[in-house]
């Protein structure tokens, strides 16, 4: 017995078999059901160990051993939540937006936000040219927008005790 999903795509038909799939669609947030317009995303596939049956001449089985498959893990949605999760991405992306704006638009992104913050505060305390300080905070709004829009796990910022204080001589 299998999980499969068959998606009526621009391409055709298109079936996605997988045990995955049956998790997918019990964890799914919006809840898709028969004729729903969804969307399906593979985030990646691991490794694990299964039983094979060898078989005889016969089709007999005459032993087992174990041999390693690759295991898919899968998100099933609605189609509009992909759209959103992309718009989400698309916003945090523009550099027009106010970090205010943003966080009032979309709550979700305040840590995706706080992050870009605290790459602008690194930025300009370690970083000497203004191209230099511009392309790292990029890099990091691209990778929030990134792991927004695949639904990555965000990095929760901390702050350590600051220590503001000036030193003797020595």
């Amino acid at each position: 017995m299998s999980y499969f999903v068959k998606l009526e795509t621009t391409l055709g038909s298109q079936v996605k078999w997988g045990i995955d799939l049956d998790r997918a669609f019990a964890a799914s947030r919006t809840r898709p059901q028969i004729g729903d317009e969804i969307g399906v995303e593979l985030l990646g596939a691991r490794p694990v160990t299964v039983r094979a049956d060898v078989l005889d001449e016969a089709g007999r089985i005459t032993r087992q051993h174990e041999v390693t498959k690759h295991r898919n893990s899968w998100v099933v949605e609605k189609r509009d939540y992909f759209e959103q999760r992309r718009q989400r991405a698309v916003a945090l992306r523009n550099e027009r937006y106010g970090k205010q704006d943003l966080v009032q638009r979309h709550p979700e992104l305040a840590g995706a936000v706080a992050t870009i913050c605290l790459a602008e505060l690194f930025a300009a305390q370690k970083l000497s040219t203004d191209p230099d300080r511009q392309r790292f905070i990029n890099l990091v709004r691209g990778a929030m927008a990134q792991a927004v829009e695949h639904e990555l796990p965000l990095p929760t910022p901390k702050l350590r005790e600051m220590h503001i204080g000036s030193r003797g001589p020595a």
